[in-house]
């Protein structure tokens, strides 16, 4: 599956696997499972791990950035660290578009 989630016993927090390919289904698929498990507690941190898959195009993290506006258990704050291949400028952008048009703060940003 080219979209893996689990939620490590009193971790507080959902770690997602993204490898090549998958699509925005899959990925919607994925989330809504999270969501939607009774082990999910709103506030969880999320450790999204695309180190084997490339950069997705602005258009796929624009319609990301809508589903997870839907998303009503999303609207408490989380704290998100997204992991890139070492060197892919492009998705390490694309993580930084993201960041930007979701309001997200960085580490140094406080």
């Amino acid at each position: 599956m080219a979209v893996e989630w689990s939620i490590p016993p009193s971790h507080q927090r959902v770690i997602l696997t993204i490898s090549d390919p998958y699509t925005l289904d899959e990925w919607q698929a994925a989330v809504t499972s999270v969501l939607e498990n009774p082990a999910f507690v709103p506030g969880f941190g999320f450790l999204v791990d695309r180190g084997a898959c490339s950069a997705p195009t602005a258009d796929f993290v624009q319609r990301q950035l809508e589903f997870l506006g839907r998303q009503n258990r999303l609207r408490v704050p989380h704290c998100v660290a997204l992991i890139v291949r070492p060197g892919d400028a492009a998705a390490y952008g694309m993580a930084r578009m993201l960041e930007t048009l979701a309001g997200f703060r960085t580490e140094d940003e406080g």
